[in-house]
């Protein structure tokens, strides 16, 4: 246990947002806890971690399914953006392969 400074931060912020080879680049990732679960999305990779133990698991496979659970289970408000539907389907495709 060491006393961890801003300028730590900072640093591997930079990395993980410009690194080009940081997953958080290339990919979709959210995670939101509630008071018995957390839910997270890797791509297209949706899961709910229950207070416990369980787990489910989905794999989403429409852009439609995507939007549903960014919003549902992030509480996302997201635009109507033709380019958006684009990138969530090439986050799908990248997932089936």
């Amino acid at each position: 246990m060491q006393p961890q400074f801003l300028p730590d931060y900072e640093v591997t912020n930079w990395y993980l947002l410009n690194h080009p080879n940081s997953h958080f680049i290339h990919g979709l990732i959210a995670s939101r806890a509630a008071q018995d679960r957390r839910y997270t999305l890797r791509n297209n990779e949706f899961a709910i971690h229950h207070l416990g133990g369980k787990t489910e698991r989905q794999f989403l496979s429409t852009v439609a399914e995507v939007r549903e659970a960014l919003q549902d289970a992030f509480r996302l408000t997201l635009p109507d953006a033709p380019e958006l539907d684009v990138a969530l389907d090439r986050l799908i495709l990248q997932g089936t392969n």
